[in-house]
């Protein structure tokens, strides 16, 4: 009788108890909850602020580093017809760069030894035909691609010296990277005009001595 008692007079101390426990494990997880919804919050704002950047930084002509050039050597591909395999002078101090190009069809050696040129200087190096090339030279394309020309520098242009878009001021890309297609997003936009004057998105094409230009007017440049 006397345990009977005892464990009665207990009960409610050990429901309290229970009742307590449970009220602070409520809290605990509800505490763990908006501890949770906040960092998922932040991560969201995170992400939208990173997403904002990203579109800010939207790719434009400044990714690309555009390079006075001339044409110091050329020769014909060993193995392809259509390629000539150039050596431009950039002003670097490894020396000239081997860049290939496939202007077979639209230059003569005499007409490519000695021109000044406009190089793309950061496309990845690669290897053409098992020849390799550090460059892209820069030439202006009617629409059927049957006249091509190349773009040129002004009259007294530093060789190395960058070319560049007024109001696009960002810093080149080190090495453009083949599967984000820097150049492919650019490409549209660079143009000659009616005049050819080469421009992207109609802002000319200029180094510190002018404007850059090509004989084909209303072209594409690549």
């Amino acid at each position: 009788a006397e345990a009977k008692a005892a464990a009665a007079a207990t009960a409610p101390a050990a429901a309290g108890a229970a009742a307590e426990g449970k009220k602070m494990a409520n809290k605990k997880a509800e505490k763990a909850a908006k501890k949770a919804a906040k960092a998922a919050a932040q991560g969201g704002d995170a992400k939208a602020a990173k997403g904002g950047d990203m579109k800010a930084k939207e790719v434009d002509v400044s990714v690309l580093n555009i390079r006075v050039g001339k044409i110091v050597s050329v020769e014909r591909h060993p193995n392809a017809d259509s390629l000539w395999v150039e050596k431009i002078d950039m002003g670097e101090e490894s020396g000239p760069r081997q860049v290939v190009s496939g202007l077979v069809k639209f230059k003569t050696e005499a007409q490519m030894l000695g021109a000044r040129v406009l190089v793309l200087a950061n496309v990845k190096p690669s290897k053409m035909r098992d020849v390799a090339s550090q460059g892209m030279v820069l030439c202006a394309s009617n629409a059927d691609h049957t006249v091509v020309d190349f773009v040129v520098p002004p009259e007294g242009a530093a060789l190395g010296e960058r070319v560049t878009a007024e109001g696009f001021d960002g810093e080149p890309a080190e090495v453009l990277v083949p599967k984000k297609k820097q150049f492919e997003k650019v490409a549209p936009d660079l143009t000659t005009d009616a005049q050819g004057a080469a421009c992207y998105k109609g802002v000319p094409l200029k180094c510190a001595a002018g404007a850059c230009a090509s004989s084909v007017p209303n072209a594409h440049i690549k």
